[in-house]
């Protein structure tokens, strides 16, 4: 009965079991991440570690901090999709015009953050339907409870007045078996019943 009342999510940033549509966020962070030595100047070596270290210590933090239930595989696949997007994009550091390599740093920022966004919205509208469905589950069950108590109470009642029913017709056949023969004797004929 639990599984009825989960909120399966069919939008299009559901969590897959090897990768989703926020594996595109994870390269994009990781492409990011290839770029950042033009702020802070870091050989290779240091720069990959760097951004290794920072994909996995967020899906620590998604996994212990309830931001994200994901499948363990999906989280492994993170790590590489960031560290795949880091490859794509340290290389271009060797480019003489930084003007397009700042460009397009900021250009991955703006479009990492929106599809964040976009992401972070729809998990709320699900998390909100899950909650307003347990709700509902909830009021369902007091409202079965009260139900089953009415129900308790109209089968304790109908016993009652079923009882109550049999006596009164009870007491009515000997109150008539009374009058017919105090009927009889008054006429001088034989009792036709006599009272238990």
């Amino acid at each position: 009965m639990e599984e009825e009342w989960q909120v399966r999510r069919t939008d299009i940033w559901r969590e897959g079991k090897y990768a989703d549509l926020w594996s595109v966020v994870h390269v994009l962070s990781g492409a990011i991440a290839g770029l950042f030595p033009l702020l802070v100047p870091l050989s290779f070596w240091p720069a990959l570690f760097t951004a290794t270290a920072f994909f996995i210590a967020w899906e620590l933090v998604e996994r212990y901090g309830g931001i994200a239930a994901e499948y363990w595989t999906n989280q492994v696949t993170d790590v590489l999709f960031g560290i795949a997007g880091f490859l794509a994009t340290y290389p271009l550091l060797g480019w003489e015009n930084r003007e397009a390599l700042w460009a397009l740093f900021f250009f991955l920022w703006v479009l990492a953050l929106s599809l964040s966004w976009s992401g972070w919205r729809a998990a709320a509208r699900a998390r909100l339907l899950h909650e307003a469905l347990l709700r509902e589950r909830e009021k369902l069950s007091r409202s079965l409870a009260r139900a089953r108590h009415g129900v308790r109470e109209g089968k304790a009642r109908f016993k009652e007045v079923r009882e109550e029913l049999q006596a009164r017709t009870k007491r009515k056949r000997v109150r008539r078996r009374m009058r017919t023969a105090a009927h009889r004797r008054a006429l001088g004929a034989p009792a036709a019943h006599t009272l238990d």
